[in-house]
C-alpha cells in the first residue's frame, strides 16, 4: 500500500540511497543545512533535462542561502553518472531503483499517456529545514522556472527567519525596558497612599498568551473523497498560538502598540472541508507560506481627545495602556491592526482567543472585511463616543488576492470601508448595533465567468 504525502511541518522521512557515484547518501545527515529535495520522473527527457539544468544555473544562489540540492528518481546510478556528466550537473543525483522512497513520500502513482496506465514518480519538490522539517512542498510541478520559484521561495523564507530573530530581539528588548521603568514598590507603609493618574510616560507589557488546542475527527462515511473534503479517515491535531502585547504611553492623549504572535501546529483535516472551520487559530498560518516563526500581528498608534468633566478609567489590558479619559471623546487608529479590534465589538463572540473557536461563533460570518492571510490590515479609523451611543468608521487596505498575503497599493480601487453605530443603555446592558461596510478590490465577475463557460462549453 502506498503512504500518503508527508504533510509540512513535519519532519521528513529519512532514507539512504547511492548517489550518481555509488556512494550511500542519508536525508538526516543534511541537518544543520537546508535542503532542496526534488523528485523527478527520468533521465534525459525533456522535462527533466529542463528541470535539472535550471537547478545547475541556480546552484550558487542555492549555496549562498546555504542550501543543498538533491535530485531523486527511479533511474539507476549509471544512469545517473551519464546524465549528470553529459549536462555537467553540479549537485547529486540519488538512485531509488527499487522506487521505495518514492513510495514511501507518496509520490509513485498511476499516470495516463495516450490511453495508457503506468505507474511513475509524481514530479514534486520539497525544501527541508536545517531541523530536518518540511517547510515547503511544490506539487504538480511545471519544469519550465521550477528553480528559480524555489530560490525565490528560500530566500524569502531566510528573510523572514531573520526577521524573526529581530522580533524576539525587540521583544526581549521590550521586556527589559518594561522592568526597567516599573516602579518597585515602596516597603511597609503607614497609610496607604491615593490612586494617582496613570503616568504620562513609559513602555508596559500589556500581556502575554498561550493557546493549546486539540481536537480529534472520528472516522466518517463518505461517498466522495476529494482534495479539499474533510478527512474521511478521521484526524487529531494540536496547534499552539502565542502572543505578546506591549503598549507604550507617550504622553496624554497618544499611545503606541506592539503585538507580536506565533501559529504553530495544525487543525485537523487541515481546515479545510466544512463551511465553518473549527480552530480559528490556525486560520491565521492561511494557505501561503509563512512559516511558523514570531511575526508582527499589529502595529499602530492612538490618539484620544476628550469633552467634558465627565471621565472614564481604562484599565491596563491588551491593546490598551492604562488611561484616565473623557467619557466623550474622540479616538483616531492608525497603522497595522484587525478590523474586528474597532467593529462588531461582541462582548459574547468577538474573538478566537478568549471565546468560541468555530468560524460561524467568533465573527459575524456575514461580515467580508479587509484582511490578509492571518487576518490583519494596514488603515485608518475614527471613533466619537459617549455613554449612550458611538459612531466609528474605518477605511483599510484589501489584499491583491483573496486572504492573500501582500496589500494592493492602488488605494483608489481597492478598500475596504466600515460605517457603524452604536446605541447602549448602560443601566440595562442593551445595545444595538448597525454596521455597513463596502469592499472595492480585484475581484472576479461572475456574470463575466458565466458567459464564457456558456461560450466555451467549459
Amino acid at each position: 500500500m502506498l503512504s500518503s504525502m508527508p504533510k509540512t511541518y513535519r519532519v521528513a522521512p529519512d532514507f539512504t540511497l547511492p548517489d550518481d557515484q555509488g556512494n550511500p547518501v542519508t536525508l538526516s545527515s543534511f541537518r544543520g543545512k537546508t535542503v532542496v529535495l526534488y523528485f523527478y520522473p527520468k533521465d534525459d527527457t525533456t522535462g527533466c533535462t529542463q528541470e535539472a539544468c535550471e537547478f545547475k544555473s541556480r546552484m550558487p544562489k542555492f549555496r549562498k542561502l546555504n542550501a543543498v540540492v538533491l535530485g531523486v528518481s527511479p533511474d539507476s546510478v549509471k544512469s545517473h553518472a551519464k546524465f549528470k556528466a553529459k549536462h555537467m550537473l553540479n549537485y547529486p543525483l540519488l538512485a531509488d531503483l527499487d522506487h521505495a522512497v518514492c513510495e514511501a513520500w507518496g509520490l509513485w502513482i498511476q499516470k495516463r499517456l495516450y490511453g495508457h496506465y503506468y505507474m511513475g514518480v509524481d514530479r514534486t519538490t520539497y525544501i527541508i529545514d536545517a531541523r530536518g522539517r518540511i517547510v515547503r512542498a511544490f506539487l504538480k510541478v511545471n519544469p519550465a522556472g521550477h528553480a528559480a520559484e524555489v530560490a525565490a521561495a528560500l530566500a524569502d523564507r531566510t528573510a523572514r527567519t531573520a526577521g524573526s530573530r529581530r522580533l524576539r530581539a525587540l521583544l526581549v528588548a521590550l521586556l527589559a525596558m518594561q522592568f526597567s521603568l516599573t516602579p518597585r514598590p515602596m516597603l511597609a507603609q503607614a497609610v496607604e497612599a491615593p490612586a494617582a493618574e496613570p503616568s504620562r510616560w513609559g513602555v508596559l507589557l500589556l500581556g502575554a498568551q498561550m493557546n493549546v488546542i486539540t481536537q480529534h475527527l472520528t472516522p466518517l462515511h463518505s461517498p466522495y473523497d476529494g482534495v479539499n473534503s474533510l478527512q474521511p479517515g478521521g484526524d487529531t491535531k494540536t496547534s499552539y498560538a502565542y502572543g505578546a502585547y506591549v503598549g507604550a504611553k507617550l504622553g496624554n492623549s497618544l499611545s503606541a502598540y506592539v503585538d507580536i504572535e506565533m501559529i504553530r501546529g495544525e487543525g485537523v483535516s487541515r481546515v479545510i472541508g466544512l463551511g465553518g472551520p473549527t480552530n480559528g487559530d490556525v486560520i491565521r498560518q492561511g494557505s501561503a507560506d509563512l512559516g511558523d516563526g514570531p511575526y508582527v500581528a499589529r502595529a499602530f498608534v492612538r490618539y484620544v481627545r476628550g469633552a467634558g468633566a465627565a471621565m472614564d478609567t481604562l484599565a491596563r489590558a491588551q491593546d490598551q495602556v492604562p488611561l484616565v479619559v473623557a467619557s466623550r471623546r474622540f479616538e483616531v487608529w492608525a497603522g497595522l491592526m484587525a478590523v474586528t479590534d474597532l467593529f462588531d465589538l461582541n462582548r459574547y463572540a468577538n474573538s478566537t482567543r478568549r471565546q468560541f473557536m468555530n468560524w460561524a461563533l467568533f465573527q459575524n460570518t456575514a461580515w467580508d472585511f479587509a484582511a490578509d492571510t492571518r487576518g490583519y490590515s494596514n488603515g485608518v479609523a475614527v471613533a466619537v463616543l459617549t455613554p449612550t451611543w458611538a459612531v466609528r468608521a474605518g477605511a483599510f487596505q484589501m489584499p491583491t488576492r483573496a486572504n492573500g498575503n501582500v496589500f494592493d497599493s492602488d488605494l483608489s480601487r481597492a478598500y475596504g470601508t466600515q460605517l457603524e453605530f452604536t446605541f447602549a443603555r448602560p443601566r440595562t446592558g442593551t445595545v444595538i448595533r448597525t454596521l455597513a461596510w463596502l469592499n472595492a478590490a480585484r475581484m472576479g465577475n461572475y456574470r463575466a465567468a458565466i458567459a464564457q463557460g456558456l461560450a466555451t462549453s467549459t
